[in-house]
């Protein structure tokens, strides 16, 4: 088990970048063959006897071992725990071109799941007008965060969270202190209501976002960046908490934030012309 932890490390370090999509992957039965992927390996498949996958069914892990005997080709369809399907070539050689085949993220041939993008209310051009006017607003003002966290460099800090009108507006700020830059994948928030250990009273809602101002898509290192965030208005009810998830494309870090309605919701008290 050392060993091959050694191996994945090295492997990780000394990745070779800029290599060609792997399409056919050689094996024969005297040694294995690795077959790395950028993330864990959920569900693989072979086609064909004469060959055999073999990867961790109970831990995902991020790596598979390949092997086979003189035979036709056959084929390799793997799905990772991203949801992005891949597939090769398998063919006996009795000489190996190489030991190690590296995965890269964009060698994908599809997703398990279809990705359907949310589909945003389209506004009228004197509500997207009213956004940004309020958004500026909001950014204008002073205001301390009420909540902070941090991870390995990143801060996300939550200063405002405004009723104004028929929508509701998250103001924060985000500091990469990394070295790496942070390329932003996702931003959500949940409202969460009652008890996980009662699942009949636990509800957890996504908040429909509907519009941005300012919102990066790419924190450089030791950057940073104040923006807002719209939601649809709700209704709320006593004992609701809010989650927030910031996440990084192609990428595991994530910022995840925890916030107690009744420290946050502002009365709608602000006029703008």
């Amino acid at each position: 088990m050392k060993n091959w932890v050694f191996v994945i490390v090295v492997c990780c370090i000394y990745g070779v970048h800029g290599q060609e999509r792997t399409d056919t992957i050689y094996v024969n039965e005297k040694k294995v063959v690795g077959v790395f992927f950028p993330s864990g390996i959920r569900q693989a498949i072979v086609g064909g006897n004469h060959f055999s996958f073999t990867y961790n069914k109970e831990k995902m892990q991020y790596f598979g071992l390949v092997q086979g005997v003189i035979g036709d080709d056959g084929n390799l369809l793997c799905v990772t725990a991203a949801g992005k399907v891949y597939s090769f070539i398998l063919s006996y050689r009795d000489s190996l071109p190489k030991l190690n085949y590296f995965v890269g993220p964009m060698d994908h041939i599809g997703l398990e799941k279809p990705v359907l993008k949310e589909q945003t209310p389209k506004v009228t051009e004197p509500d997207s007008l009213r956004y940004e006017r309020f958004c500026k607003y909001l950014l204008g003002e002073k205001s301390r965060p009420i909540k902070v966290t941090r991870q390995n460099g990143l801060i996300l800090k939550m200063e405002q969270l405004v009723y104004h009108g028929d929508e509701m507006y998250l103001v924060m700020e985000f500091i990469n202190n990394s070295e790496i830059d942070f390329e932003v994948g996702s931003m959500e928030m949940f409202r969460i209501r009652g008890d996980k250990k009662r699942k009949a009273s636990f509800q957890e809602l996504k908040l429909n976002t509907i519009a941005e101002h300012g919102a990066p898509s790419v924190l450089k290192s030791n950057g940073k960046q104040r923006f807002v965030i719209v939601f649809s208005k709700y209704v709320s009810g006593k004992g609701s908490d809010y989650k927030i998830f910031f996440s990084e494309e192609n990428g595991h870090r994530i910022l995840r934030m925890s916030v107690s309605e009744s420290l946050l919701i502002r009365k709608d008290k602000f006029k703008t012309k």
